[in-house]
């Protein structure tokens, strides 16, 4: 884990001085995280024609997910603070086309996995991932000023992906309702009465 004391440690990151060779860790891993989101893309490909997703690939899908979890987390380590290099570092990487790629399977994915309760235990794992990467992105926003390149950079994202955004904010709105309606007097006292029947 990286410390949350300066950001010396974590600019070694980007750079390691001294040595013949450095690797630049932080653009590593979001080729990593970019190699991993277009696995995840492609299983849902996969599975999108079909009904269910199988037994086997639910497993697979929940690895998967874990490790893009895992991915989030660790960027979120390298820029928090603020580490502005890091997060410069990131702004230029390839992190934007991983995040439009999750955004699109977020939005198709979750009303898919909604429709099937064996499936709702993926759905909360995959609704992990989606809360992940947000902190993430606000991680990337610590520190920068309001007009920044970041933050330009993070709205074409989302304008890029506004379908996706806004298929993933239906989602959200109609779960709140459900949770209204779920919540209303009406429906109690109608679920109390079905009960003593």
């Amino acid at each position: 884990m990286v410390t949350e004391e300066g950001s010396g440690e974590k600019n070694y990151l980007r750079t390691q001085t001294g040595n013949n060779t450095t690797v630049n860790i932080i653009i590593s891993t979001v080729d990593y995280l970019l190699r991993v989101q277009e696995s995840i893309s492609d299983f849902y490909w996969y599975y999108s024609g079909k009904e269910v997703i199988d037994e086997q690939g639910q497993r697979n899908f929940s690895k998967a997910i874990n490790v893009a979890k895992q991915v989030f987390n660790t960027l979120t380590e390298y820029i928090q603070g603020p580490c502005t290099g890091n997060q410069q570092s990131l702004a230029h990487s390839r992190l934007w086309d991983a995040v439009v790629g999750f955004l699109h399977v977020f939005a198709h994915m979750q009303m898919k996995l909604s429709q099937d309760s064996s499936q709702i235990e993926l759905l909360k794992e995959l609704m992990d991932l989606q809360k992940d990467m947000v902190v993430m992105l606000l991680s990337m926003l610590e520190g920068n000023v309001v007009n920044g390149t970041i933050g330009k950079q993070m709205v074409d994202m989302l304008v890029e992906s506004s379908n996706n955004v806004e298929m993933i904010l239906k989602f959200f709105d109609m779960f709140l309702k459900l949770k209204d309606l779920t919540s209303s007097d009406a429906f109690k006292e109608c679920h109390l009465q079905e009960g003593l029947s």
